[in-house]
C-alpha cells in the first residue's frame, strides 16, 4: 500500500493545494508520507484542476469516481 493510500481518508489536503508545516508533519507523522509523494499529490491536484477548467471552459459536467 502507498503511502498516499494510507493517508486518503484524512481529509488534510484541499484541493487547492495550500499545506501548513502542521498539515505536512501530521502527514509524515501519520501517513508516513515522504517527499516523493507530496510531489506525487501536488501533480494530482494540478491535473485535477486542469480537468475542471477544461470541463467548466466546455461547459460539460465532469464525473469523478473516488476510487
Amino acid at each position: 500500500m502507498a503511502n498516499i493510500a494510507r493517508y486518503k481518508n484524512g481529509h488534510l489536503f484541499s484541493m487547492d493545494g495550500s499545506r501548513t508545516p502542521l498539515m505536512k508533519q501530521i502527514a509524515v507523522v501519520l501517513g508516513a508520507m515522504n517527499e516523493v509523494d507530496f510531489t506525487n499529490l501536488d501533480l494530482f491536484i494540478g491535473r485535477i484542476k486542469q480537468l475542471c477548467e477544461v470541463s467548466h471552459e466546455r461547459n460539460c459536467k465532469l464525473y469523478v469516481d473516488a476510487e
